[in-house]
């Protein structure tokens, strides 16, 4: 009889594991869903690339980085911006 016990606790824990993980298929490779942005170039047609994993759209349409969202990414960004503008104001314009 403590033998059955032990399986039934066991089957529980596999079980409540299982509840635990996300539902529905892994999106990954070939299964991943297609973005479905509606493009210029093709008259509207829906874009065919497939989705970032994770998100619900592609590269091109939105699915990768946002810019920075913490106040020291923030930071670093505003002085890569300010170094940039420094070197291009030493650049004497040649077109004048």
């Amino acid at each position: 009889m403590a033998r059955l016990d032990e399986k039934r606790k066991a089957k529980a824990a596999r079980c409540a594991k299982q509840s635990e993980r996300p539902s529905g298929p892994k999106l990954t490779g070939r299964n991943r869903k297609r973005c479905g942005a509606r493009t210029r170039s093709r008259n509207g047609a829906p874009c065919q690339c497939k989705v970032v994993p994770g998100r619900t759209r592609c590269r091109f349409h939105g699915g990768l980085s946002t810019g920075p969202r913490t106040p020291e990414g923030k930071a670093r960004c505003a002085e890569g911006l300010r170094q940039y503008f420094v070197q291009r104001s030493d650049i004497p314009n040649k077109r004048r």
